[in-house]
């Protein structure tokens, strides 16, 4: 570190294509640091002294260039949330008895493994590779089409009192604009899935509706585990500082 003595870190680079070269340090603390360089060929050796000024990793994720961060997890989370909350209301309104207690619980549970930092993770990370892949495809989302998805919302969630006050504790005005890039996402996945389910009717006039289903989301999985090994993609822990030699 330039301004303080935390010792010599070593790493070693190792090929990653031709003439590409990278590796990764983890770094106690943010700030200005130097990295010696050191190049050898047979007999030859040299040295270049690189400057690196270091930020503490914001992200928990990171795909390509597309960072997920906490925020977006904790948005996740809460949107889950207000989802089963959603769902606990109307089984209330539709079961009794044990039938009732039974739905609950189903949904206690599903309320706990909303907090599983994994769940949201996985699927934000899903959202962002697909999302990726639609606009390689060309797929656009309008500003138009944000905020016809968000007025829908709007007016399903006033119907229920709970989520409102869920929403006033997220803050109103963050919760929506968490939810305009949440909602961007949700709309260029769905433009890929919908691609390959026209697809796959095309390919099967005489399907029905449900073995449509069935086959466009068999294509959709296969298509994300081959767009996951495509990417770079990078986890990381909350609070970890992270340095990139650059090559």
């Amino acid at each position: 570190m330039s301004n303080m003595d935390h010792g010599k870190i070593e790493v070693d680079l190792h090929e990653k294509e031709n003439g590409v070269y990278e590796g990764n340090v983890q770094l106690p603390m943010e700030g200005d640091w130097e990295a010696l360089l050191v190049i050898k060929k047979g007999n030859d050796k040299v040295e270049k002294l690189l400057k690196m000024h270091v930020k503490k990793e914001t992200a928990v994720a990171k795909i390509g260039k597309e960072k997920i961060t906490m925020n977006d997890v904790r948005f996740y989370q809460a949107l889950s949330k207000i989802e089963i909350a959603i769902q606990k209301e109307r089984a209330q309104a539709t079961y009794k008895g044990a039938a009732l207690n039974e739905q609950l619980a189903y949904w206690n549970r599903r309320e706990q493994y909303a907090h599983r930092l994994d769940q949201a993770l996985s699927h934000l990370v899903e959202l962002q590779v697909m999302a990726l892949l639609a606009e390689e495809k060309g797929h656009v989302v309008t500003k138009q089409e944000i905020t016809k998805t968000i007025a829908a919302l709007r007016h399903q969630y006033e119907r229920y009192e709970v989520v409102q006050q869920m929403i006033d504790t997220y803050g109103e005005k963050k919760f929506w604009e968490d939810y305009s890039h949440y909602s961007k996402l949700r709309l260029l996945v769905s433009d890929v899935y919908n691609d390959l389910a026209g697809a796959v009717r095309k390919a099967n006039p005489t399907v029905n509706d449900n073995e449509i289903r069935y086959l466009a989301q068999k294509q959709y999985n296969e298509l994300f585990i081959s767009q996951i090994n495509s990417l770079q993609i990078d986890l990381y822990i909350q609070g970890q500082t992270e340095g990139r030699l650059p090559h």
